[in-house]
């Protein structure tokens, strides 16, 4: 029986699980868009999150493959590799080991999350045959950026007491 990791608790799975069925409804929509669109979709968007760049409806699988390609190995990282070999930015006081590990494993997660939605944003947006706005270069942006720095910071502080 495998041992229990005590830094992973139900709000992370719940956190992996929304990730997952948010990457997997985006799989879902663009094989349906791949058999159903016809005409070229936008397979790139600009910094201005206008389509620069189009192919044919089957393009619409490459992001959530490419994605998954991502996502897995994030997972694995958090369920099956000793969080000794994760490389912190600080040292890590022995008797703050599991908080620790717990606030980077929200990191993680939360990262797979933000992936998931930008991957269904961009597949919706291809679906559409539109464009993703600019919205979506700055919730990228400023999503990604928060995540790493607020989680860094509380497990900084958790290790610090």
């Amino acid at each position: 029986m495998a041992r229990r990791k005590n830094y992973i608790n139900r709000t992370h799975i719940m956190i992996e699980i929304a990730a997952l069925v948010i990457w997997l409804a985006s799989m879902i929509l663009a094989a349906v868009g791949a058999v159903t669109l016809d005409g070229d979709v936008p397979t790139h968007f600009s910094n201005k999150g206008v389509a620069d760049a189009f192919g044919a409806p089957s393009s619409l699988l490459i992001t959530p493959v490419v994605l998954m390609v991502v996502l897995g190995p994030m997972s694995l990282v958090c369920h099956h590799f000793t969080p000794s070999l994760w490389k912190m930015p600080f040292n890590i006081k022995p008797e703050r080991l599991d908080l620790v590990y717990t606030d980077i494993t929200y990191l993680i997660l939360i990262l797979e999350l933000i992936i998931s939605i930008i991957c269904l944003w961009m597949t919706v947006a291809g679906f559409r045959q539109g464009n993703v706005g600019i919205g979506f270069p700055i919730f990228t942006a400023v999503s990604i950026a928060l995540d790493l720095i607020v989680w860094i910071a509380i497990a900084v502080r958790h290790n610090r007491m």
